[in-house]
């Protein structure tokens, strides 16, 4: 089943609803206006009664998401120049307003905008093969609504550097660095989010979820919108159209 557009698979199986990046051809990025639609797929899916958890993930196995669609240069502009939420943004604060856990199923790498992603979800498990960074200080950007979104998910500095420095690493340092929860071999994952999902089913709140839901939400809004409103400020036009950050 689609989405509100091809570029947004939804899936149910029972009481698990799965959402699929599904732009393998460009690594799984995303143009501004589908981040928006994520956000608002996001929403409506935590809305329906029966839907106990949701899974996030990527199409093919090259990338769970590479960010933001660069390419589309006017469109990212003209993202940042509104006066609402950037489309990660939404997505960010569709996030944190669930009441059901929301898992990343991390089907390959994750970088710039895809790590805003992976922060927003309540647990993590990874192929042993994705990396992970935020590349945008390569493409003259600055992280802030990424950033925004993995606080508190691992140390400060680490965030820090991975934003200064715009270096790639691998799937044991996310998860030692505490991005990501597990990491397994690429034939075991679907195994892996299942018996994950079994626990979850069967009533296991996912640690992050809980402290999400404890959560200042005015503040957590607050810092989001702290994070546009930086984006904003120190916009750079784009330096590349490509993907070569996760090849």
């Amino acid at each position: 089943m689609s989405g509100p557009s091809e570029a947004l698979l939804l899936t149910r199986q029972g009481a698990v609803a799965t959402i699929t990046l599904n732009h393998p051809e460009r690594a799984n990025a995303l143009d501004p206006s589908e981040f928006h639609a994520l956000a608002t797929l996001l929403t409506s899916v935590g809305a329906d009664p029966d839907v106990q958890a949701i899974v996030l993930t990527g199409q093919g196995e090259r990338a769970f998401c590479a960010g933001l669609n660069l390419a589309d240069r006017e469109a990212i502009r003209a993202d940042i120049a509104s006066s609402g939420p950037t489309g990660l943004g939404a997505f960010l604060r569709a996030a944190f307003g669930l009441n059901v856990p929301l898992i990343a199923r991390l089907n390959g790498s994750c970088v710039a905008g895809g790590m805003g992603l992976l922060g927003a979800c309540d647990y993590a498990i990874s192929v042993s093969t994705a990396r992970y960074g935020l590349p945008e200080i390569h493409h003259g950007m600055i992280p802030h609504v990424a950033l925004a979104g993995l606080r508190g998910r691992a140390r400060e500095e680490f965030l820090e550097q991975c934003a200064r420095s715009g270096d790639l690493f691998d799937a044991q340092t996310a998860v030692t660095a505490g991005l990501i929860d597990q990491v397994c071999e690429r034939e075991e994952l679907d195994a892996a989010v299942e018996r994950f999902l079994a626990g979850v089913l069967a009533g296991a709140k996912p640690v992050r979820m809980q402290r999400r839901l404890a959560a200042d939400m005015v503040g957590a809004q607050e810092r989001f919108a702290a994070a546009d409103a930086a984006a904003r400020s120190s916009a750079k036009s784009s330096t590349v159209d490509s993907f070569d950050d996760i090849s």
